[in-house]
């Protein structure tokens, strides 16, 4: 678990109603999280308003559509008073990211020179207005993840499944 490439990317393949360009590599990062819409709309299935993710049908239409153009993945480290979370966003050249509000560091790799994440360009200054934007796109998205309270929701003990009958 770690919020480098090598961790956080997973292959995707998607077949169904409305893939019109078989075999063919969409370059716009997506999450995980896309899946559910994506596939309660091939269903007719209702989703809830509030519902994370995008629906991926229209970059499955066409692969050059850029769809909302960044992924975004989390990992936490620690418990309790040591407890720290790192947030990164993916977009198809940069990947930015930030530990602890950064706090404990951020860091910058530009993917069309650095594919591997070995130079940590978040103190070049040529690229702050780089880092800015990403930074406030990660930081609208993080807000936007969490309830109305603001807080992070406890983790439940025991075995938990949710009720994918009723949404």
């Amino acid at each position: 678990m770690s919020l480098f490439e090598e961790s956080t990317r997973v292959p995707l393949i998607l077949a169904g109603p409305g893939v019109t360009e078989k075999g063919k590599v969409a370059a716009t990062p997506v999450g995980l999280i896309d899946l559910y819409p994506t596939l309660a709309k091939m269903c007719d299935v209702p989703t809830p308003e509030n519902l994370q993710g995008q629906n991926l049908i229209p970059i499955l239409e066409d692969t050059s559509k850029e769809g909302r153009g960044w992924a975004v993945s989390q990992v936490m480290r620690g418990k309790g008073k040591d407890q720290r979370f790192g947030y990164t966003i993916r977009t198809p050249r940069w990947r930015y990211t930030e530990w602890n509000n950064s706090e404990n560091g951020r860091e910058l790799y530009d993917h069309k020179s650095d594919p591997l994440e070995q130079n940590n360009l978040v103190e070049e200054t040529q690229l702050g207005e780089v880092a800015t934007e990403l930074s406030q796109t990660l930081h609208q998205t993080i807000g936007d993840s969490f309830p109305e309270s603001g807080e992070i929701p406890p983790i439940r003990t025991g075995t938990w499944a949710p009720n994918l009958t009723d949404p």
